[in-house]
């Protein structure tokens, strides 16, 4: 089966899945957790053991635009847009994160599927070790990559996150290393 196929087939079943479930994780007093790892999201863990088993495992998925599609340091389209789809499906500490996303003004598409593992090390401090399968597709050339990650969260008075992400590319044999600042407001 093509490689095209594959990313027409993922698509829609990932959409067909986000289509016909909605839920929501809720904590024990029923506000709903602002939990997101990847793509769109905020890096955020929740307590590493849960009481109840319903809360073990959660599920969410999401739309994304961007206006510019920026990767580690590349303007991978020069400048277009791209539209995405993102589910999660975590487990404990470890969350799996298929990703489909289409260019808005070329003929690109990419399909990611991450594998997480999450944990505190302090009160203030959190890691994640991550596994990414790239392939994506642009006019009739296919490419594939595998990466890996590290990303440190550290909170600061729950005022402020300061991350830094460091990858690595089979691809490219190299490392990119992202270094952030992060000031939520209400």
């Amino acid at each position: 089966m093509s490689l095209l196929k594959k990313n027409n087939l993922f698509s829609i079943i990932t959409v067909m899945i986000c289509l016909s479930s909605t839920v929501t994780a809720k904590t024990d007093n029923n506000v709903p957790r602002d939990v997101e790892i990847g793509v769109g999201g905020d890096i955020k863990l929740e307590d590493v053991y849960r009481a109840k088993l319903e809360e073990i495992y959660e599920w969410h998925a999401h739309l994304l635009f961007e206006s510019r599609y920026i990767t580690e340091g590349r303007d991978n389209l020069s400048g277009k847009g791209l539209a995405s789809l993102s589910s999660e499906f975590s487990y404990k500490d470890i969350s799996i994160i298929p990703w489909v996303a289409r260019a808005i003004h070329s003929d690109y598409t990419e399909v990611n599927l991450n594998l997480v593992y999450g944990t505190k090390l302090l009160e203030n401090l959190q890691v994640f070790a991550a596994y990414n399968s790239i392939q994506s597709r642009e006019g009739n050339i296919s490419s594939h990559d595998n990466e890996i990650s590290l990303d440190l969260a550290y909170f600061y008075k729950k005022r402020f996150q300061i991350l830094g992400s460091f990858y690595y590319s089979f691809d490219a044999s190299g490392v990119f290393t992202n270094i952030s600042l992060k000031k939520s407001i209400n």
